[in-house]
């Protein structure tokens, strides 16, 4: 089950985290750069997205389309993708297939074209997704409940920012962008193959020489325990509603013991606490279920990441809904979990173990993973040996200590012709209506 795994460092200084997985001839790499959403300026929320985003647009004399060939002739496949921390490129192709294809990569990151009309065709595309995202309530609820958790920090936006920020951006500011967060400095790779020596990497990108400009340093985040809610006005039927608060980090000594308790409060899909009250018994949502994030894992902290419970409901019973969740949530903290729901938790993590290295994909993400948050390469284990043995007093010691019934960030998109708050447990907090017609200026 143990990862076989070794490292290396290019003569630029860029680190390598490697797999050795022999079930096929492939080779996966995540070229992982440390510049994320978090990292965005203010005003100009989205430009780590759009930048990276612009790196499919090609290089040199070559477009999209012929970049999207060249990778297709060699069996290769190319992606980008931004989260809070970091951006990656993922690259994959046959392993006896990979110099042709690496070297095309290798140009995309180092020299990419970065055209004034790629990037006003890809500006287009994000704002035309969002204004498709926010005819969806659910997307509504996720992108207010993320900015009114984290306020005015650098989470307190949308990885792809705003319509109204992305009009700000210029190329100009994709360049520099481009130019202070894409170097050695701020990078490493996360690569899995049946390779076993891939410091020939050095070959493609160890000669790539750039001046690390000064790292942006994210503040901490202090929360406070204010319940807020927040109403956005949608003519709905249902109502779509999502409330938490920032929580723990994945390094915290009591992750793996939230991790069970919250399978048993709703992460565990039919059979948990807040489906059997809120589904089963109620019929007020067809879903609701909870989850804990492991944070946001930049380079000089972690930041704690959310606690929430997600579900829709009719909006004449939105307020019975939210009633019946902080019932179980009540009855959650004052009795804990049972020894039976302990056990089902256990039997589900110990399930779970195979996954992370069935693919390809899935191992690299648990390597990365593991470089990101700075675990052990084989944590997943140490984390099966202590939910193996965890007891049911430590387990409910920690539930008193997290969940509660205050400080709750409530998002509530729904028909406000039709609905009024009424919850008593919210009705101390301060209520806010986020006007909808916001989220579509430019």
């Amino acid at each position: 089950m143990k990862l076989d795994t070794r490292e290396y460092v290019l003569k630029n200084g860029i680190k390598v985290f490697h797999v050795l997985k022999k079930d096929l001839p492939v080779f996966l790499m995540n070229y992982v750069v440390r510049c994320g959403a978090g990292h965005d300026p203010d005003e100009l929320y989205g430009l780590a997205s759009i930048t990276t985003d612009l790196l499919e647009s090609g290089t040199g004399n070559l477009n999209e389309v012929d970049v999207s060939k060249a990778f297709e002739s060699e069996g290769a496949i190319f992606t980008t993708n931004t989260l809070y921390s970091y951006s990656s490129i993922t690259f994959k192709a046959l392993s006896k297939d990979l110099q042709k294809a690496l070297k095309l990569l290798s140009n995309i990151i180092t020299s990419p074209a970065m055209r004034e009309e790629d990037f006003l065709r890809e500006r287009e595309l994000t704002i035309n997704g969002f204004l498709m995202d926010f005819s969806e309530p659910s997307k509504v609820a996720e992108y207010v409940f993320q900015e009114k958790l984290y306020m005015d920090h650098p989470l307190g936006h949308d990885v792809d920012g705003s319509i109204k920020s992305l009009g700000k951006i210029t190329i100009s500011d994709v360049r520099d962008f481009y130019r202070k967060c894409f170097s050695p400095g701020n990078s490493f790779i996360v690569s899995v193959s049946d390779i076993e020596d891939v410091s020939f990497l050095d070959e493609f990108v160890g000669n790539w020489e750039k001046e690390t400009s000064e790292k942006v340093v994210i503040p901490p985040f202090s929360p406070d325990e204010k319940t807020r809610v927040i109403l956005v006005n949608m003519p709905v039927n249902q109502s779509v509603i999502r409330m938490g608060y920032v929580g723990v980090e994945r390094t915290s000594p009591d992750f793996n013991a939230l991790r069970i308790a919250n399978y048993v409060l709703g992460g565990s899909g039919f059979s948990s606490r807040l489906v059997e009250e809120v589904r089963t018994k109620r019929g007020f949502s067809y879903s609701v279920h909870s989850l804990i994030d492991p944070g946001f894992p930049f380079e000089n902290r972690i930041i704690p990441g959310r606690f929430f419970i997600a579900f829709e409901t009719g909006v004449e019973r939105t307020n019975e809904a939210i009633d019946t969740v902080f019932h179980v949530l009540e009855k959650f903290v004052s009795e804990g979990i049972s020894e039976r729901e302990l056990q089902e938790a256990r039997q589900y993590h110990e399930g779970s173990l195979p996954r992370k290295l069935e693919t390809y994909s899935s191992v690299a993400a648990t390597r990365l993973y593991s470089v990101l948050f700075g675990l052990d390469p084989n944590y997943f284990i140490h984390d099966l040996d202590e939910i193996r043995n965890i007891s049911l007093e430590r387990v409910n010691d920690v539930i008193k200590k997290f969940f509660k019934l205050r400080g709750f960030t409530v998002v509530i998109v729904t028909d406000l012709s039709k609905f009024q708050l009424k919850s008593p447990y919210l009705m101390d907090g301060e209520v806010e209506i986020y006007p909808y017609e916001s989220l579509l200026e430019r």
